[in-house]
């Protein structure tokens, strides 16, 4: 399994690609634990949005995936199943293996479901199926909601359906940086 800690003075989401094979295999950046950072694209920086309540941590590790916009208009989150431990600002390539159908304050709000790419322990996970979904599912169905959040789980959805999800991100990030004409 390869990663690497990101230079700290690299934009994770313009300086890092989306990833050689995406959508099947992408960059994920690490973001934390407990607190839910929003990247500040004025900035370039990744800054605290809210701390998770008392007790309640990210039930894997929560990153994003870099050149990639979501309705809401920050990177596509993910949650990433690995058997070795990261750290806050790794970069680590990851297989995509299906997605948490969400919507936040009345946005698609998608959290992608990957593994560690060549992680030997995980080798024998082939789609989100495979994976203790359950977890996340709890964390959201029991994690307290700050204050006029409104968010809903839909359902889980396959590879596909999350490798369309990455490739819109894609799409969005690049007519949002005038990389392609809008249609």
């Amino acid at each position: 399994m390869q990663s690497k800690k990101l230079a700290k003075l690299l934009n994770p989401y313009d300086d890092i690609s989306l990833g050689e094979n995406a959508p099947q295999i992408v960059n994920a950046y690490i973001e934390g634990d407990t607190i839910k950072y929003e990247f500040v694209p004025q900035s370039g920086l990744l800054e605290p949005a809210r701390t998770l309540a008392e007790g309640f941590e990210f039930p894997t590790y929560y990153g994003s995936i870099p050149q990639t916009l979501g309705q809401d208009e920050d990177p596509v989150d993910l949650f990433v199943f690995c058997s070795t431990a990261l750290e806050r600002e790794e970069i680590v390539s990851v297989e995509v293996q299906g997605v948490l159908k969400c919507i936040g304050n009345g946005q698609e709000d998608h959290k992608i479901l990957a593994v560690c790419a060549n992680d030997s322990k995980l080798s024998n996970i082939r789609q989100y199926e495979d994976l203790d979904i359950s977890i996340i599912y709890n964390f959201y169905k029991s994690m307290p909601k700050p204050e006029g959040y409104t968010f809903q789980m839909l359902g889980f959805g396959g590879k596909e359906e999350a490798y369309r999800i990455i490739n819109e991100g894609h799409r969005i990030y690049d007519q949002a940086h005038n990389r392609i004409p809008l249609a």
